[in-house]
Order: C-alpha cells, then sequence, then structure tokens
C-alpha cells in the first residue's frame, strides 16, 4: 500500500489519507454507539422528578449535587408528592426540598445513604428566605445562608421551613412526618415565641406530636438567652456572651447567593 501511495500524484496522496482518517472515526464512533446500546442498563426515568430537579434550566446552581435522570419509585414519590406537591414555577427552596427529601427518602429505601445524609436538619429561618430568594446580604441572613453552607458540606439533609412564611406551620408538619430523624430544628427567636404560644407546636402531654424543645434552637444576634432551656440553645454570631457560639464561615457576595 505504501508503494503504491509513492507512485500517486501528491494531492491524491492527501485525499486518501484523509478518506483513511474518516473512515476510522467513524468506525470508532459506530463501536462506541454499539457497546452502550448492547450493555449499558436501561432505566425508566420519572419525568415529574427531572423536571422539578434542582439542576435548574436556566442555569442555576442549587449547591447540591442532584441528578438530573431519575429511577422511577412510585411509593417514594407518592410520599414526596404529599409532602411537597408538584407546582407549577417552584421557587429555588422549594425545589431544593424536593429534591433533598426524595434523595433521603430514596437512601433509606436502597440503605446507602451517605455519612449523616439520614439526619434531617429543619431551617426554619425567614432570613435564609430573604438570602435565597430575594438576594438580601444583610448580616443575619449572610449568618443563617452559612449554617445551611456548612450543614449541606457535612451531608446532612437539609430542609428549609420558611420558604413562603415566617410561622411554624411548615416546621411542624414536615416533624411529624419524619420525628425520628429530625434531629435539629434551627428558627429565629419570633419564631420560637410562636411555637410556645400555640397550643400544639411543642411536644407535652396534651400534644404528644409536638416538637420537643430539647431539639429547637434559636438564631439571636444580640446578647442574652432567647431560649427557655438557656444560652446553650441561643445560637450567637460572635463570642462574646455565654450564648453558643456559632461564627460565620465564608464572606458573601450580593450574587453569591
Amino acid at each position: 500500500m505504501i508503494s503504491l501511495l509513492r507512485l500517486l500524484p501528491g494531492r491524491l496522496k492527501v485525499l486518501l489519507r484523509r478518506q483513511k482518517f474518516f473512515l476510522t472515526c467513524f468506525l470508532a464512533l459506530f463501536l462506541y454507539i454499539l457497546l452502550q446500546s448492547q450493555y449499558l442498563p436501561v432505566q425508566q426515568v420519572d419525568n415529574a422528578s427531572k423536571s422539578n430537579s434542582t439542576i435548574a434550566t436556566d442555569g442555576e446552581n442549587l449547591l447540591a449535587p442532584h441528578s438530573v435522570e431519575r429511577i422511577s419509585y412510585p411509593a417514594i414519590d407518592a410520599t414526596l408528592d404529599q409532602i411537597y406537591p408538584p407546582i407549577a414555577d417552584p421557587k429555588i427552596m422549594y425545589r431544593h426540598n424536593r429534591e433533598a427529601l426524595r434523595d433521603y427518602l430514596l437512601c433509606s429505601e436502597t440503605g446507602n445513604c451517605s455519612e449523616n445524609q439520614k439526619k434531617i436538619v429543619l431551617l426554619g429561618s425567614f432570613q435564609l428566605r430573604l438570602a435565597m430568594q430575594e438576594k438580601f446580604v444583610g448580616g443575619e441572613a449572610v449568618w443563617v445562608n452559612s449554617t445551611r453552607d456548612a450543614l449541606l458540606a457535612n451531608g446532612y439533609t437539609v430542609l428549609y421551613t420558611a420558604h413562603e412564611k415566617d410561622d411554624m406551620d411548615e416546621v411542624l408538619k414536615i416533624y411529624q412526618h419524619f420525628p425520628d430523624a429530625v434531629k435539629l430544628v434551627m428558627v429565629e427567636t419570633m419564631q420560637l415565641d410562636l411555637c410556645t404560644s400555640a397550643g400544639n407546636c411543642l411536644q407535652s402531654a396534651q400534644s404528644p406530636k409536638g416538637i420537643p424543645l430539647w431539639k429547637i434552637v434559636v438564631f439571636h444576634l444580640w446578647h442574652g438567652s432567647r431560649h427557655p432551656y438557656g444560652s446553650k440553645f441561643t445560637l450567637s454570631i460572635e463570642p462574646l456572651n455565654d450564648n453558643y457560639y456559632l461564627g460565620v464561615s465564608r464572606s458573601l457576595a450580593p450574587d453569591d447567593v
């Protein structure tokens, strides 16, 4: 073959070499497609879950590394839809909750949860809504958002329970679905006051399905304890008092939320 190429004109040699290159590429592509179709398992994709994925179509990065395509588990999806029904044009916090809860339910079912994933933290501060959905960068919002980042980085299942309102209704609803899995409830002092004054929010003899007070901690930017159990259940942004010091782990730019 090489001796024949030497006898051909130069332009014809180049043409033959190009044809050989393209033919090689075509054969490689054909073999790759054949192998993909022959040996990769076919998965049933849940279209509803796909449309509500935290990988947003507008390119938003929601920090949580969720997959777009999901295998369908009817029982899990039914539970998910009961707690967080699919809605048109969901906001970022609602989309995160659907994905995080589905991951929790799925790993609990299949037994492959990562470390801390089966521990649910209810992050109920309305400051987080201001940070994530309204791009507010005040001190309290930066503090709560920093706490959210730390929880996610350590693999906890974090559910946002103040994505629409500032009361404790959402917190109580989610807690009653997963009372054993919820390890911590983080809210503002105003929200704890609402819970304390409500008849069914805190666990008691009259309200056995309420939230145990010892599972609740409060964000408090100022001095003094704001929790019935004292300073160790009151979070402080600075180590200037007896409250539990929970500092800020990041500097937040206005468009970095």
